[in-house]
């Protein structure tokens, strides 16, 4: 083994040395007299016993300190990397060139926005400046280091080495001018999740493919190696203690750190401490129905793909530390994330999403867990094994009711929430549905947009942006953030329908009487939804019901409700069918007086839609009933009484397989065929 690696390093050293650009040969100041200081403490922290730095421990033990450095850096260049620790560059954007080429000329493209990130008077680049909104997102986002990936997307492309400089360059300048703070730091360059996310999205791809090509200058990897163990120490020592999927990001960054950069003396403590938290966060963040508590797609994606990673190197390197509990968990995480997303592949937009595409992530997961339905997700029934039962899923801790028709592309698909509110990113939207016919969403929430307070904000969170009831102007009053057991809420699924129930509450409104409002969703398949609102109250009320529509669709009145149309020519009815009068507002990209009608599929994107609301004053009790369906409602399909007594409700469905009947009585829904 040793004599292999004296091989190994003796060819390395022919290969690289009329490489090297910034070692004592051929240099005016080498880097052991430019950064004496952190020189010894790299040399202080690798353990040169291991095989692999035989040669480093022998010029270093000669007192040749520069020659030690040279040699070191040339085993890191030719360092092997196993695949299951090689992050692949995410797939190239269509303007990658582009962005890479703007990034040579310090303009960056962050979250839709693009703007010149000024310098500094000692010429070094303002890595804190707050970008053109002055939202610290771009900031955190800009010590990201994304760009790196399409700086090297081009130069894998073009072979142009100004690329490959850029990135060598501002690896030397933010190293230079960031060292590591001694305490926990919410500043743009040191909060723990950017160090993570530097760490993992950006250096780790540059330092994989040096040993490729001569893509680091020797400078810019010398200081890469220094800044490596401050970056795990100060992950170890000061990560985002109250949790959330922040602390499973960072911890998973130090896990990986300790795997690649196995050389340091503290890998091995890196390594144990960073799986044992990991591992004991999985169970507190996460529900037993594999939902994750923050309650959003995108963070549900953001976590699932950081387990899914624990188990790929931990399977490389250490499989004997993967209790069976813990992977049956991360592929309960992987399963909610296959089984709630649309027709279209996408998942849903709840809470502070942005559209992630589901189906197109789910690739690693189905191939490590060897899930052949979850192929037969992602292809839409064109490879793999369908999903044993109902293709409709109930998730009880998560609150999540997905109702559809099928896994194909045509499939009819809604997302009903009546779950908890969330243990962070969460949005006033208990009750909220969702509505999609085939690859075309109609209903929908309508985002996140950004996170700077304000008006904006507030309307992207509150009820205005979600499919919800408010109540005199007001929202409901918040769900727990999180629960301790399965909510006990009603729902029935069978063959031929799913109904799904849940309630919130109001206080505090203007006739001083608190408002309980109970939402029952019943899917027909292959017909449509039942929505039933009822309201108890003994008060003079207000009550606003709001519909956004997906900007892809028109809308017009239709009666006592909406007809949606889109660019296929089909359309979707949305019919109050029972109900009192009242006054219809249809807006789209509306500012004044009050901001509404605007839809954001990504951070900081909106565009106009359609947002409508249909406004009823009453008098105690209050109940609507809504039809959602391609076809308008035909009396024909279902009779519903409502009983005047003993708090009664009756519905007789008429479907192809005969005959259902549904009521309620005491709060309780009953079904007989």
């Amino acid at each position: 083994m040793v004599v292999r690696v004296i091989f190994i390093l003796f060819f390395a050293a022919l290969q690289f040395s009329s490489a090297t650009d910034s070692t004592s040969k051929g240099s005016e100041v080498s880097l052991t007299e430019k950064y004496p200081e952190l020189v010894e403490n790299l040399f202080a922290q690798l353990d040169l016993n291991a095989p692999v730095l035989s040669l480093v421990k022998k010029a270093e033990a000669s007192g040749d300190r520069e020659g030690a450095l040279e040699l070191l850096l040339i085993y890191y260049r030719g360092k092997y990397i196993p695949p299951e620790l090689s992050p692949e560059l995410p797939p190239a954007r269509e303007d990658f060139l582009q962005l890479a080429e703007d990034a040579t000329e310090d303009v960056f493209t962050i979250q839709s926005e693009t703007f010149q990130q000024p310098r500094k008077e000692d010429g070094s680049l303002d890595w804190d400046h707050l970008g053109p909104k002055q939202d610290k997102e771009w900031a955190w986002m800009m010590n990201r280091h994304h760009h790196f990936n399409y700086l090297l997307t081009a130069y894998r492309e073009t072979e142009d080495s100004v690329y490959l400089k850029t990135i060598s360059d501002h690896l030397i300048d933010w190293i230079s001018s960031h060292p590591p703070p001694n305490r926990l730091s919410f500043s743009t360059a040191w909060r723990a999740l950017e160090a993570a996310r530097r760490l993992v999205d950006a250096w780790l791809p540059v330092f994989v493919n040096v040993r490729k090509d001569q893509i680091l200058s020797d400078e810019a990897l010398f200081l890469m190696l220094t800044s490596i163990p401050q970056h795990a120490e100060y992950l170890l020592e000061h990560y985002s203690f109250w949790g959330g999927n922040h602390k499973v990001t960072e911890k998973m960054a130090v896990a990986i750190c300790a795997l690649i950069w196995s050389e340091f003396k503290d890998s091995e403590k890196w390594l144990n401490q960073s799986v044992s938290v990991i591992e004991e966060e999985l169970f507190k963040q996460t529900y037993p129905d594999g939902s994750y508590k923050e309650l959003a797609n995108h963070y549900q994606k953001v976590v699932a793909e950081n387990y899914l990673r624990m188990l790929q190197v931990l399977t490389w390197k250490a499989r004997d530390r993967i209790r069976p509990e813990t992977r049956e968990r991360i592929e309960k995480v992987w399963d909610y994330f296959a089984c709630v997303s649309r027709p279209s592949g996408f998942g849903p937009l709840n809470s502070d999403s942005s559209l992630e595409h589901n189906h197109k992530l789910l690739g690693d997961a189905i191939e490590f867990f060897e899930r052949e339905d979850w192929a037969f997700i992602a292809s839409r029934g064109e490879e793999g094994d369908e999903p044993e039962g109902s293709p409709s899923r109930y998730y009880p801790w998560a609150g999540h009711a997905i109702m559809r028709s099928g896994w194909d592309a045509q499939a009819v698909w809604a997302f009903f929430d009546i779950g908890p509110h969330g243990s962070a990113h969460q949005h006033y939207d208990r009750l909220h549905l969702s509505v999609s016919f085939g690859e075309q969403d109609v209903l929908v929430d309508s985002g996140r947009y950004f996170y700077k307070p304000g008006p904006f904000r507030h309307y992207f969170r509150h009820g205005p942006g979600h499919n919800i009831v408010q109540v005199d102007g007001q929202d409901s009053k918040r769900p727990p953030n999180v629960i301790d057991r399965p909510m006990n809420l009603q729902r029935l699924l069978t063959q031929s329908i799913d109904l799904f129930e849940g309630e919130v509450n109001f206080s505090g409104t203007a006739a001083k009487d608190g408002v309980r409002h109970k939402r029952t969703v019943i899917y027909i398949r292959d017909e449509g939804w039942l929505v039933i609102d009822r309201f108890v109250s003994f008060g003079a009320h207000e009550y606003q019901t709001h519909w956004n529509l997906h900007p892809g669709c028109e809308v017009e009145e239709q009666g006592e409700g909406l007809l949606a149309t889109w660019g296929s020519g089909d359309s979707a009815h949305v019919q109050l069918i029972s109900g009192a009068a009242g006054k219809w507002s249809v807006v789209k990209g509306q500012m004044e007086p009050e901001i509404r009608g605007w839809y954001s599929r990504a951070y900081n994107e909106r565009e106009p839609a359609y947002s409508t609301r249909l406004v009823q004053k009453t008098l105690g009790p209050h109940q609507n009933i809504w039809w959602i369906g391609a076809d308008v409602f035909d009396d024909n399909l279902m009779s519903i009484r409502s009983g005047e007594q003993n708090g009664e409700f009756e519905l007789t469905i008429q479907t192809s397989d005969g005959e259902i009947e549904l009521s309620e009585e005491d709060g309780r829904w009953r079904i007989e065929n």
